[in-house]
């Protein structure tokens, strides 16, 4: 129990010794330079006193929002880390989807830029993204978040620093070209020079809350948060649809909500939808689909078969049925037989245990007798008899998790 205790303290240290009163405490020079080189920054921004002041006026609840942020799309927030780690720009680029949209790819804004990169109706057409009565790709999770890149790089290319790239990603290649020209210059000292406006304040700002926002999310309480959602989340995966469906029977096929499937697929804008178009889903989900298509599923790992009957929404019995040779455990890489139609009774129900007073008995007209068979356990007769474990306990409270052979024991009718 200590052993225990001690893991659990040193795998939470670095949250326990984040100091929440004073934020900026926690951010070394080293890690502030780091992300500044990665922007093409000169070192000396460092000292930028704008940059200082949205540091130092950090508090615990941009901590908590940046968090909340991710926990509110974790498939969204892994989709998007993924496809920037492919690709050629910056890892902290992945955090200018925070400040457009918070990760929501819902977000609208007053100027009619939409989804996760805020992208407008004018700069969709130069990325050549669709924008039709049916779909708008603005808010297509992994086709915005491609274009988004394919931009970027456009602008570093022509630009050739990020921080230019940021910068003019935020407003527009024209005024930053200007921007330039006036000051005679590409510094950035020059282009933020508070004495002058070549630039929006907004745009001034916006590479200072790039930096801030790459800080916040190497700190110990939001990584904390991103490895716990990493080990339950899986990124969002295509799929092209062969006929057209209605949204109530796609959320029915892939055993999902219709609003979190309408999540997942903000960038439908009509019901039904047609064949041929792009759906997005959890890879999970659509690895279960494509398995129940194909009527095989071959587990990574040993796994029971009442747990690859909830996993598949399937009925245990239906499953045993099918698969005779295993008695209660697959190996992992065998070959698991899946029905083709799912049963309407999709999860096993337990019988409840009946109420009784302290000290009574249950009724026996409730329960009857059963004699215990070889290779039986208490998870067998558990999944046979539709009884919970913890019902045939107290049942039988005299019976440990090793049931001998003729024993007799209580059940629920």
């Amino acid at each position: 129990m200590l052993k225990t205790l001690l893991l659990l303290f040193l795998f939470n240290f670095h949250s326990f010794a984040f100091d929440m009163k004073d934020i900026a405490s926690n951010f070394d020079e080293s890690t502030q330079l780091h992300i500044i080189k990665r922007l093409d920054l000169d070192k000396d921004f460092i000292y930028d006193t704008p940059y200082n002041n949205l540091l130092n006026e950090l508090k615990q609840i941009d901590i908590i929002s940046f968090k909340k942020a991710i926990e509110k799309n974790p498939e969204i927030f892994f989709t998007l880390k993924q496809i920037i780690r492919k690709s050629d720009v910056p890892d902290l680029f992945l955090y200018m989807a925070m400040i457009e949209s918070q990760f929501l790819i819902h977000a609208k804004s007053q100027k009619k830029a939409v989804g996760l990169w805020q992208i407008l109706p004018s700069t969709a057409k130069l990325l050549k993204l669709k924008m039709t009565p049916q779909i708008d790709e603005r808010r297509d999770p992994i086709k915005s978040t491609q274009a988004a890149i394919r931009y970027l790089s456009y602008l570093h290319k022509r630009f050739k620093k990020w921080y230019l790239a940021a910068l003019a990603y935020n407003c527009g290649e024209t005024r930053l070209s200007r921007a330039i020209k006036k000051a005679q210059s590409d510094d950035i000292f020059a282009l933020l020079d508070p004495r002058y406006s070549y630039l929006p304040k907004e745009t001034k700002d916006y590479i200072r809350r790039l930096i801030v926002s790459a800080l916040i999310a190497q700190s110990a309480p939001v990584q904390k948060t991103i490895r716990t959602l990493r080990k339950k989340t899986q990124p969002l995966l295509p799929h092209s649809l062969t006929k057209t469906y209605h949204i109530s029977d796609l959320a029915q096929i892939y055993h999902i909500t219709p609003k979190k499937f309408k999540h997942f697929n903000a960038h439908i804008k009509k019901d039904p939808i047609k064949a041929k178009s792009t759906i997005y889903l959890p890879k999970s989900l659509l690895s279960e689909y494509r398995a129940k298509a194909k009527g095989l599923y071959t587990p990574p790992k040993d796994m029971t078969l009442y747990h690859i009957a909830q996993k598949f929404h399937l009925s245990f019995l239906a499953l045993q049925k099918l698969n005779p040779d295993i008695h209660l455990f697959a190996k992992a890489g065998q070959k698991i037989k899946l029905p083709a139609k799912v049963e309407k009774e999709h999860t096993i129900t337990f019988k409840p245990l009946i109420a009784q007073k302290r000290g009574h008995n249950t009724p026996t007209h409730f329960t009857f007798p059963y004699v215990v068979q070889p290779n039986d356990t208490l998870l067998t007769i558990s999944l046979k008899f539709n009884n919970k474990i913890t019902t045939i306990q107290r049942l039988n409270p005299n019976i440990g998790y090793r049931l001998e052979t003729n024993q007799t024991i209580l059940l629920m009718r």
